[in-house]
């Protein structure tokens, strides 16, 4: 395929190598004969079979479902920063705010938002 070991193939080609594969079974040929042809593994042919999927890579962008939008975030952070809890750590205000039945974000988002601005003394 050229692509090398782990390396993204585009959904067409994989669309187009299934179907040429499909199309050399029908023909006749073996399966894998048609896969080693092309200098394709078996499996990858069966997994491309199943499902034609976009890139599964772990460096491949992710959609994040509960990510909080930058008004969240910026909620989250005034809320923090606020003359209120201005001596709690973020457990404590995180804590605090869900016995009121408020919630934000976890412990470790506050965390993560405090520095990102650069909020956290060392």
């Amino acid at each position: 395929m050229g692509c090398g070991r782990g390396g993204l193939v585009p959904s067409e080609l994989k669309s187009e190598t299934v179907d040429l594969i499909r199309e050399s079974r029908d023909q006749g040929a073996r399966l894998k004969k048609a896969c080693e042809t092309l200098e394709l593994p078996f499996r990858t042919f069966l997994r491309w079979q199943k499902e034609i999927r976009p890139d599964g890579r772990h460096t491949a962008k992710r959609r994040i479902p509960r990510k909080l939008t930058e008004e969240e975030r910026e909620t989250f952070l005034e809320v923090a920063n606020s003359e209120r809890f201005c001596d709690q750590t973020p457990g404590q205000i995180v804590a605090n705010l869900l016995e009121e039945g408020t919630y934000y974000g976890s412990e470790r988002t506050l965390y993560r938002l405090l520095r990102e601005r650069q909020a956290l003394s060392p």
